[in-house]
């Protein structure tokens, strides 16, 4: 990697090499992280969902003025019943 006298360098090479997967296009203005409502779309749109749904429960709040991520309110019945439904796994 070339040298630079910029700090933040390695943050945006990372967030360059991520984009690549997460917005190739540059359609989003904030990355939206929310599963796929289509079951069928596989793993790949859908790999983090399966794994949230039956490993690894996270909840996951954000607010518009302090987050990069679209505000979302955490709910625990309705991710659940969401997890039921789409893979009949429950976190």
């Amino acid at each position: 990697m070339a040298h630079t006298d910029d700090p933040l360098a390695d943050m945006w090479a990372t967030s360059a090499a991520a984009m690549v997967f997460l917005n190739y296009d540059n359609q989003l203005e904030c990355l939206d992280v929310s599963p796929s409502q289509d079951p069928q779309s596989g793993l790949d749109g859908n790999g983090w969902a399966v794994q949230y749904c039956n490993e690894m429960a996270m909840p996951f709040a954000s607010r518009e003025s302090t987050s990069m991520f679209p505000p979302s309110e955490w709910n625990e019945p309705e991710n659940t019943a969401r997890c039921k439904a789409m893979y009949g796994e429950k976190p």
